[in-house]
């Protein structure tokens, strides 16, 4: 039987781990489609857990800047007043 864990963990954005080192984030939260920089990981699979926090925490800088950074922006485009333009466009698109 694999082993896993109780739940996943839950931050105040979603379900995912913030680590000075990069963001690991559950693949199954929403936010793993548009997030695709962070560390995607099953929250359920502690060997795959265990292996994205490692190579989190071991991620050179130059990396963890460049998907910080991108995560960053990401966020920042997906504002309301982002989604209410894009809802408007595909509205008047058909």
């Amino acid at each position: 039987m694999p082993r896993s864990l109780p739940s996943p963990s839950t931050t105040g954005r979603g379900r995912g781990v913030s680590l000075k080192k990069g963001r690991v984030l559950s693949n199954l939260a929403g936010a793993a489609e548009y997030l695709k920089e962070a560390l995607l990981v099953n929250p359920y699979d502690l060997d795959g857990m265990a292996q994205a926090l490692d190579r989190a925490l071991r991620m050179p800088g130059g990396e963890r800047r460049e998907r910080l950074a991108a995560l960053k922006a990401r966020i920042e485009a997906l504002d309301v007043q982002g989604w209410a333009e894009r809802f408007l466009a595909s509205l008047e698109e058909g």
